[in-house]
């Protein structure tokens, strides 16, 4: 196994275990409840401590930084074309798309209390959904494509790069949507929801 490939297989082995980790609470997917009542969880509804303010941006941070590391891979690609960088690279843009449904998820608890906004909100969440599950989709053909490809077939290796570039696109809309919805709704004052 090339350095390269190894590098990539550790990003996501860490990403992975970051991903675990988060939704287990350890790394903020859950309030601890010594923190239940402290000034963080003040602007959630009442029982949703892990849809505070603060969460949701780091959230965000998160996925901001997980694209990130998808751009950087899909410029690798552009240079070192094989189906074990694909492989890696469509795995890391699935965890990213699975940090995003978690989002979608959160967010729409949110947008349901929304007051004036909801509708508006639901429309963008509608989207962010749509689009992240079209990622979800070109990742699938891609690994799919990279899975049976051979390392002459360059022609299905290129076909996999175009499904995770386009992927990366449908990630990268579904991050602008999120990025509106949170904006909204930490915007809300506390009273209106």
């Amino acid at each position: 196994m090339s350095s390269k490939t190894k590098w990539i297989v550790g990003v996501v082995v860490i990403v992975v275990a970051g991903v675990l980790l988060w939704k287990g609470g350890i790394l903020g997917g859950v309030t601890p409840a010594s923190q239940s009542g402290t000034a963080a969880n003040a602007t959630a509804p009442a029982g949703e401590s892990g849809l505070s303010n603060p969460v949701l941006i780091g959230d965000v941070a998160v996925i901001d930084a997980q694209i990130k590391v998808a751009t950087k891979n899909m410029t690798s690609l552009s240079r070192t074309l094989s189906a074990a960088n694909l492989a890696g690279a469509a795995a890391q843009m699935q965890v990213l798309v699975e940090l995003e449904n978690t989002l979608a998820v959160k967010l729409q608890s949110r947008v349901a209390s929304a007051g004036t906004a909801e509708a508006a909100l639901k429309a963008v969440l509608g989207d962010m959904t749509r689009t992240t599950s079209n990622a979800s989709s070109q990742i699938t053909a891609a690994a799919n494509n990279s899975a049976t490809a051979t390392a002459t077939d360059v022609a299905a290796l290129q076909q996999a790069r175009a499904q995770l570039q386009t992927a990366l696109g449908y990630i990268q809309t579904a991050r602008k949507n999120a990025g509106t919805i949170v904006q909204a709704v930490v915007s809300i004052p506390s009273a209106s929801r």
